[in-house]
């Protein structure tokens, strides 16, 4: 990750891995280049956090009728995402709270 301030585009300060990325995606994944982007954070975080909560939901047994994973080889790995979901999100959206409350 490039200081704060600094152009990641700017071919001369720029990285050679960066040189043939097309300057959107740079752009994209640059948290500092813009002073809206500290949000991008706490949102993602809480879409994730949502998309695993409606996973989860899809997940539970209906009609008594389990999940086609339950009892498979798969069931602890499943189990591990769903964590890892809500661990990533929580981090995400954790990370953009303390992002928006330093000095801008």
């Amino acid at each position: 990750m490039l200081p704060r301030g600094q152009d990641v585009a700017a071919g001369d300060r720029c990285p050679a891995l960066w040189r043939s990325v097309p300057r959107a995606i740079i752009h994209v994944f640059d948290i500092h280049s813009r002073a809206g982007c500290k949000m991008h954070l706490l949102v993602s975080g809480a879409t994730i956090l949502a998309v695993g909560a409606v996973l989860f939901w899809y997940c539970l047994p209906r009609g008594g009728k389990t999940h086609r994973f339950v009892g498979t080889e798969l069931e602890p790995y499943i189990a591990v995402a769903f964590c890892a979901g809500v661990a990533l999100s929580f981090t995400l959206m954790l990370s953009g709270i303390i992002a928006l409350m330093e000095e801008p």
